[in-house]
């Protein structure tokens, strides 16, 4: 009832364009580190600046979760750099457990070791997503440089597998594949995804690449901007917290070019009903981009929708916030 509650009130505020909000985001995008371990060409981190580069302190991180406990539905431990790196990422998950807030991560897994994998199985971590961008070696390999196929599969495999051993553990695991070719998704893809199921994998998510506010030139560019009120969510649901504890709006601001605030210096409900983003939200209802920088060339808000969310995410987004689970 709570999470319907919830979602019904996020709807009608986004609906009407509502710019100062009665309930706290959704979900926030907690960047535990920025930094990466791969050169991914779909993705801009290796074009962050040193100075834009670093690990969340643990206290900044403790006020995160306590600010949000009781009022946030979720935090996802990751952003722009891979979770693995941080060396308090398992503390950081039972922290915000222990505060009745579920995570979850979402990693290349080229850092899971067995030793590590029992942590992470361990933990009260609900869900854990591998970043897999091919089915073979050739177009993973040139997805995900300098990794190497066998050997991230082979971790990801052993994950499954110490899963299954445990027997205790709840968690789920998806695995995420995009930039596949258009009609690549045949046979071999069909056997590769078989074969992790088979192992406990419980979930294969295929997302097409986004263009990160237009850091990453895509073959087919985003249409003009569109004049839809209210056309993105992102500011009606979450907010972003990077690891200096500087906040976006979302996700897709990889270069952190429209901070609304600074959680070393404020709350999250002063930032969240801030002036900011309550000018933020103006601009987006009234489906004014000009003065946006990032929105006026993301694609993510002009991809087809369903009630304003892009059609690859509103199932999995209308389960969990209807549901509960992730």
């Amino acid at each position: 009832m709570k999470d319907l509650k919830r979602l019904l009130a996020m709807g009608a505020a986004f609906l009407r364009g509502k710019t100062v909000l009665p309930y706290f985001p959704s979900r926030l995008w907690v960047e535990v580190t920025s930094h990466c371990n791969l050169r991914c060409p779909l993705c801009p981190n290796q074009a962050l600046s040193n100075e834009k580069k670093g690990f969340m302190d643990w206290d900044l991180y403790r006020k995160i979760v306590h600010q949000s406990a009781g009022k946030v539905h979720d935090l996802y431990l990751f952003h722009r750099g891979e979770p693995l790196l941080h060396p308090r990422l398992v503390e950081m998950i039972d922290y915000a457990d222990h505060q009745g807030i579920p995570t979850r991560i979402h990693t290349n897994a080229t850092l899971l070791t067995e030793s590590l994998s029992r942590r992470l199985l361990s933990s009260r971590l609900p869900l854990i997503s591998f970043s897999f961008d091919g089915y073979d070696e050739a177009t993973y390999e040139q997805n995900r440089p300098p990794s190497r196929f066998a050997e991230t599969l082979a971790k990801i495999e052993l994950f499954l597998n110490l899963k299954k051993e445990s027997k205790n553990s709840k968690m789920i695991t998806v695995l995420q594949i995009m930039g596949l070719p258009t009609g690549s998704r045949g046979r071999a893809f069909m056997d590769f995804t078989a074969r992790l199921e088979s192992q406990g994998l419980d979930r294969v998510v295929y997302r097409s690449p986004h263009n990160w506010g237009g850091l990453v030139s895509l073959s087919s560019p985003p249409p003009p901007s569109p004049k839809k009120a209210g056309c993105c969510t992102f500011p009606w649901y979450a907010l972003v917290v990077y690891w200096d504890g500087t906040v976006g709006p979302c996700p897709q601001d990889f270069q952190g070019e429209m901070i609304q605030g600074d959680m070393r210096e404020q709350t999250l409900e002063q930032v969240w009903n801030g002036q900011r983003m309550k000018e933020l939200r103006r601009l987006l209802a009234l489906g004014d981009y000009d003065p946006l920088k990032v929105c006026q060339t993301c694609d993510r808000p002009r991809r087809t929708q369903v009630a304003g969310i892009p059609l690859e995410y509103a199932k999995t987004f209308l389960k969990e916030n209807f549901s509960g689970t992730p």
